[in-house]
């Protein structure tokens, strides 16, 4: 090439890179003088038909805060198989792959003049879909009707393969069992307190994978079909695939009805929205931990009761409102925010999204549960009923 010019542009044309500046400061007081930083411009995927396509995984640098990929600017011991990252320094030892590596039969990555490469992965087999359903009881019988019918559609565009769970709540929260059996089976939990990891291994461990990590997906990077089987735990009677519990959940979902708990005159119905999501999270950190899976909230009203709890049930006590929030005069504010925060990190910890559907004409605390579908990726829908048009469309279009 004539000039230095020439060769950062074809540089720029075969690998999509462009700096700012072409030399880097070589002192401090360089740094210091320049106005400019030193900044990189990438265009990913960039269309080169003569980029290299390999069929194997990088090679990775061992150490954990670096990570880098085997590159032709890293330092090569033939003799000994190591190479050294040339960020880093850490030492690594060449990949089986690479057997009979020399000065003279160098891979494509190690090639001075292909700066750029692409990798073409082993397929990945990502485990099934898993959602688990937490329904709210306290909802006047057309909204829990129109609720049940959307659930309705959804469970039967799902793929055969999917596991599917069932919570409902209200004054109390509800763990069905989805085996096919004459008399459907529920556990149920106390709406005021947290459900706790060793509760549930304790008293349901029978109908838990008892072997958390076997629903796992496994620490290697890819899951062959062995491993896939190990999602499918017979034991499990809570987490079951759409083909084998199909009419089990259409039946319990028919037969749902509102919340038996009494709610008198003057006072709102007994919710106990955190107490739920809480067995949802416990459920699936037990049985399928750091395995992706969604927790879909169906909620019609404010929490009133135990943890996440952010009005009292009698209306003449109101819920916060921007100027009481103001005023740090919101008494349920920080320690719902604090609850809600501690269990969607849990959830995200485990790979596992909250997905909020609040379908109410007033508050139902998303403020308090912002953290749930924040941190974890998941979706919020707001709409005023069950029955309008935003619920149901949204509610569709997340599959």
């Amino acid at each position: 090439m004539s000039s230095l010019n020439d060769y950062i542009y074809y540089n720029e044309s075969k690998d999509g890179i462009r700096f700012s500046w072409n030399v880097f400061p070589s002192t401090k007081s360089q740094l210091n003088d320049m106005i400019i930083p030193v900044g990189c411009l990438y265009t990913p995927l960039k269309d080169n038909p003569e980029t290299p396509q390999l069929s194997y995984p990088p090679t990775i640098c061992l150490r954990s805060g670096c990570r880098a990929v085997l590159n032709p600017f890293c330092q090569l011991d033939f003799n000994q198989k190591i190479w050294i990252c040339n960020f880093c320094g850490q030492r690594n030892s060449f990949p089986k792959h690479f057997p009979n590596i020399s000065s003279q039969q160098l891979p494509a990555e190690l090639i001075p003049t292909l700066t750029t490469v692409e990798y073409i992965l082993p397929k990945q087999m990502s485990g099934p879909l898993i959602l688990l359903y937490v329904i709210d009881t306290c909802l006047e019988l057309e909204e829990l009707a129109a609720l049940k019918a959307a659930i309705k559609t959804n469970i039967s565009t799902l793929p055969q393969t999917a596991l599917v769970g069932m919570i409902t709540f209200g004054h109390n929260s509800k763990l069905h069992e989805l085996t096919l059996v004459p008399v459907p089976t529920a556990y149920c939990f106390k709406g005021t307190k947290c459900v706790e990891s060793e509760l549930i291994k304790k008293v349901l461990g029978h109908g838990i994978n008892k072997v958390a990590p076997s629903g796992a997906i496994p620490k290697s990077d890819y899951i062959n079909r062995e491993n896939l089987s190990k999602f499918y735990d017979t034991n499990n009677r809570f987490l079951q695939p759409v083909g084998n519990c199909y009419d089990t959940f259409l039946r319990l979902l028919t037969d749902l009805g509102p919340d038996s708990w009494p709610v008198t005159l003057g006072n709102r119905s007994i919710r106990c929205t955190g107490a739920a999501l809480s067995l949802a999270t416990v459920l699936l950190e037990q049985t399928y931990p750091t395995c992706g899976a969604r927790i879909m909230l169906f909620t019609g009203g404010a929490c009133t009761i135990g943890p996440g709890q952010i009005v009292e049930s009698q209306l003449k006590n109101v819920i916060r409102s921007h100027n009481t929030i103001m005023a740090d005069d919101a008494p349920f504010l920080k320690k719902s925010q604090s609850f809600y925060q501690k269990l969607s990190a849990t959830a995200a910890q485990n790979s596992h999204c909250i997905d909020v559907f609040s379908c109410c004409l007033d508050q139902t605390g998303l403020l308090e549960m912002r953290d749930c579908f924040r941190a974890t990726g998941g979706y919020l829908v707001m709409a005023d009923s069950f029955d309008t048009t935003i619920f149901n469309k949204s509610f569709q279009k997340i599959f």
